[in-house]
């Protein structure tokens, strides 16, 4: 699967740029302050929210499981409003005259024989090759559709949820930021460590150390508890008990994410502490392979920014 073409409307400075080729490399060259960032950063926004869509945790459940939704589906505004904020993103010169205005994506992909077939396994549709999804936004709300003439296209929106995992399954979309620290390199770093040791989280060793762990915090957590109810039961009598837990994810979590880079190019020392250029160059590195491991078989798409 790949990404051929990508469509702009109403998006901070742009008004229209309209079916924008996407080749095996392309690069936007211009004057300052004519939009270039601006539209990276709505494809970054775009590509977001379709992830986000197609992953379990943001859908919205249905009234009836067993009948898809009926029109475009809305993903909750609170699960896009890092992202997108209309008062900034929508151009300024159009909130007036049109209050009630949306941001517009159009993202068309082209998709390979053998995935025209896996799509139909997967969602009981058929396609022609091309897969064109919009998104719409507003100071409310997030409508995403499947953009096809007819009634196919109706019937095809019904499954955007599916049809998002169908292309977050095939396309790994990485953001590198025109301004990159030990901070971002770090991140990337935190992410592979995270996929790593997932792989041993059912290893009944693992979980033996991880029992041995929380049976060392339960004293010091009951006693901290204790102390805040008996701070707590003297401006609110009717507390009886406070308890502290730290819930099993997040043990995990906290023991993946502590990691520390060093990186020895004469001089050993933390990636933090290096100079801006080799921590520039570092987390574009570590960014890109990230984007392209062996591991992971999907098609990746690299949006880089460069001052």
């Amino acid at each position: 699967m790949r990404l051929v073409a990508f469509t702009v409307e109403n998006y901070r400075s742009i008004t229209t740029a309209h079916k924008l080729r996407v080749s095996e490399l392309t690069v936007l060259i211009g004057p300052n302050n004519e939009g270039k960032s601006n539209l990276l950063l709505a494809l970054v926004l775009a590509m977001g929210i379709l992830t986000r869509h197609g992953a379990t945790i943001f859908r919205r459940p249905a009234a009836n499981p067993a009948k898809p939704e009926s029109g475009p589906q809305r993903v909750p505004t609170r699960l896009i409003a890092r992202d997108y904020d209309w008062e900034r993103d929508f151009p300024l010169r159009l909130q007036e005259t049109v209050p009630q205005g949306k941001s517009v994506f159009l993202l068309e992909f082209e998709l390979t024989s053998r995935e025209v077939s896996q799509f139909k396994h997967s969602t009981g549709s058929n396609l022609n090759g091309t897969l064109p999804i919009r998104i719409e936004l507003n100071d409310s709300d997030c409508e995403i559709k499947v953009y096809k003439k007819g009634p196919g296209g109706a019937a095809l929106t019904k499954k955007s949820s599916p049809i998002a995992r169908f292309v977050s399954s095939r396309i790994a979309f990485r953001h590198i930021r025109a301004v990159r620290t030990a901070e971002n390199a770090l991140d990337v770093v935190e992410a592979m460590v995270s996929a790593e040791l997932s792989a041993i989280e059912d290893d009944p060793e693992y979980r033996t150390a991880l029992d041995k762990l929380e049976e060392l915090q339960r004293p010091v957590l009951s006693a901290l508890a204790a102390r805040i109810r008996d701070t707590l039961s003297e401006f609110l009598p009717q507390v009886k008990q406070v308890t502290i837990s730290i819930p099993d994810e997040e043990q995990r979590s906290a023991i993946r994410r502590a990691c520390v880079i060093e990186v020895d190019d004469g001089t050993p020392t933390a990636l933090q502490y290096k100079g801006d250029g080799v921590q520039s160059l570092a987390a574009l590195a570590l960014m890109r392979h990230a984007s392209t491991g062996e591991e992971d078989r999907r098609t990746p798409i690299i949006a880089i920014e460069e001052p």
